[in-house]
């Protein structure tokens, strides 16, 4: 069976068309509203009239816009700078031969806000599913939506089905 050199246009297509729609729309979108003078009541009423670019005139000329910018930029580049630096010592120190014989421990302990954070979450699983005291079991059985959903009282945690 040979395939059409089309194929792979084809199988990606409704992947770009997705992410068109999720990119390319919002992006418009506030494009169009940013010419626009409104309010939050003014997207419910669609009461709004086109200004151009005055709003953007009227951003550029804040010195709060030009001190936003300022902040911005001094945070990223320290952030950034240290960060890189913290990794690059990080990684030095732990490959280096003097301390290689605790290396194993290091890397270990490194590991350690990555493990427990999982282990955090699943924790609060459990505790928002208990049957006895969690929140969802609590809450399910005054509550006659979740009854009339089909979650009333469940043994979410040791129920099979």
């Amino acid at each position: 069976m040979k395939s059409s050199k089309y194929t792979p246009f084809i199988l990606i297509a409704p992947a770009i068309i997705m992410l068109s729609s999720i990119i390319i729309f919002p992006l418009f979108w506030s494009i169009f509203t940013s010419l626009q003078k409104m309010s939050l009541l003014d997207l419910m009423t669609h009461n709004s009239r086109f200004v151009g670019l005055s709003n953007y005139t009227t951003i550029i000329r804040d010195p709060l816009f030009w001190n936003a910018i300022k902040n911005s930029i001094i945070f990223v580049s320290i952030s950034v700078i240290g960060q890189v630096t913290m990794g690059v010592i990080l990684a030095v120190i732990l490959y280096n031969k003097i301390i290689s014989k605790y290396s194993g421990i290091y890397r270990a302990l490194f590991l350690i806000p990555w493990i427990a954070s999982s282990v955090i979450a699943s924790y609060s699983w459990i505790y928002i599913l208990d049957t006895n005291l969690g929140f969802l079991p609590i809450i399910s059985q005054d509550s006659e939506v979740l009854r009339f959903l089909g979650l009333a009282r469940k043994d979410w945690l040791t129920n099979p089905s």
